[in-house]
């Protein structure tokens, strides 16, 4: 059960279907509750396949510039690769913007050189928060370099306004969190370093969240309950690049977080 669903009897359901004034602000039941709750059902079949998350679908969204502006364009399809090998089912879109199906996905990733489209923000914030998972690429330099600006902008969005990014690391391997939440770290594979190539770094994530961790102690990759979903950031892109890879780890790596953002 995603954290914003309610339980109501032996019913559950999400904020939603509370946002219907069945349930009063004192907690006891609307005069009207079960004709209201049939509504409500009714409601939820028929919004399905039209604006709600697909929290729990195998269907993964891979959408970004794929870092074409580097001569190795090999990101998407070693992340497919890695994420078909799991169950999942991919669709690659070779966009920094949102397609208009995207709520369909049960997890989206966004993998590019250059951010977001920035008219997309408050929609991949909602898709979180709503109960997608989402995992965003960022790099090393300031937040006005590369995709950080759209790493930075969700993340205080669904999280906390006191991350940020914090500029460079450049560790060469670095090593796995095993205490990080949900079993990130352990499944479905047990992680033990990931290799970037010159990674990037966020300020002010709680130890648990932090997945990847270089020597100056800030986060190179994190993880989060964000709302109704969960997010996860790497901050580099170059880690599932042939030329740059750990073939070994990249693909475990990318099933482990797409696990942990299965829920």
């Amino acid at each position: 059960m995603r954290p914003t669903d309610e339980v109501f009897g032996t019913h559950t359901k999400g904020s939603w279907f509370n946002n219907l004034n069945i349930i009063g602000h004192t907690g006891d039941a609307h005069p009207n509750y079960f004709g209201q709750q049939a509504l409500a059902e009714s409601l939820e079949a028929s919004i399905k396949s039209d604006g709600v998350v697909a929290t729990h679908s195998k269907s993964v969204l891979l959408y970004g510039d794929n870092d074409s502006r580097d001569g190795d364009v090999t990101g998407f399809s070693n992340i497919a690769a890695a994420l078909e090998a799991r169950g999942f089912q991919v669709t690659e879109d070779n966009s920094v913007t949102l397609p208009s199906d995207y709520r369909t996905y049960g997890q989206i990733w966004f993998y590019g050189y250059y951010p977001p489209n920035p008219t997309d923000y408050a929609s991949l914030e909602a898709y979180v928060k709503d109960g997608g998972g989402l995992f965003l690429s960022g790099e090393w330099g300031p937040v006005d370099m590369f995709a950080n600006a759209g790493v930075q902008a969700v993340v205080q969005a669904t999280v906390s306004l006191s991350i940020s990014v914090s500029g460079d690391a450049f560790n060469a391997v670095v090593p796995v969190n095993t205490n990080a939440i949900d079993h990130v770290a352990t499944s479905p594979n047990n992680l033990t370093t990931w290799t970037p190539s010159q990674e990037g770094s966020l300020a002010n994530v709680a130890p648990g969240n932090v997945l990847f961790a270089g020597t100056d102690g800030d986060a190179s990759g994190a993880v989060w309950n964000a709302g109704g979903g969960r997010l996860a950031v790497l901050m580099d892109i170059n880690w599932a690049q042939t030329n740059y890879e750990d073939p070994a780890t990249m693909p475990q790596v990318v099933q482990n977080i797409a696990t942990f953002l299965a829920g």
